[in-house]
């Protein structure tokens, strides 16, 4: 067999490889987390996000086209974040606490989306609404997030 079908053989087996048993730098394959794991990975990925959005704070918009573009970075962000949540392989006993919490993390990027349309509008009372709106939110975002057992996420952005 020529040398350049040999290599390619063996590519296309790796890839097999990694497509369908989660072998590789691309599969998942270590299986379900331990609790422990779950807490420690969740709260890193909080707190990745919350540094993020701690930086883009710094400098708080003055105009209505700044704050549509703050806005719609804090969408990416948390949007990210949930997905990562949602890629952990958590326990069967953490699932439900896990669900309940993206949830309301979806709820509020909904709300977050009611903000920038406000923004866009250039609706200051629409803004600040959807704004205390999210802060109405986070006492019960960190609460589902602590029945997970997470510590990092959800926590204020004023706390230390």
């Amino acid at each position: 067999m020529p040398r350049c079908a040999r290599t390619c053989l063996t590519a296309l087996a790796l890839a097999g490889c990694v497509l369908t048993a989660g072998c590789g730098p691309f599969g998942g394959g270590g299986g379900e987390l331990t609790k422990e794991e779950l807490i420690a990975q969740g709260d890193e990925i909080c707190q990745r996000g919350r540094d993020q959005y701690l930086e883009l704070q710094k400098n708080p918009p003055q105009t209505a086209q700044a704050s549509a573009a703050l806005t719609s970075k804090l969408i990416e962000i948390t949007e990210a974040e949930i997905a990562d949540l949602r890629d952990l392989d958590a326990p069967a006993a953490s699932e439900d606490a896990l669900n309940a919490y993206l949830e309301a993390r979806e709820a509020g990027v909904d709300v977050l989306r009611e903000g920038l349309a406000a923004a866009q509008d250039q609706d200051s009372q629409a803004y600040a609404e959807a704004q205390a709106k999210i802060a109405e939110g986070q006492v019960h975002r960190a609460r589902l997030a602590e029945e997970v057992g997470f510590t990092e996420c959800s926590r204020p952005l004023s706390a230390g």
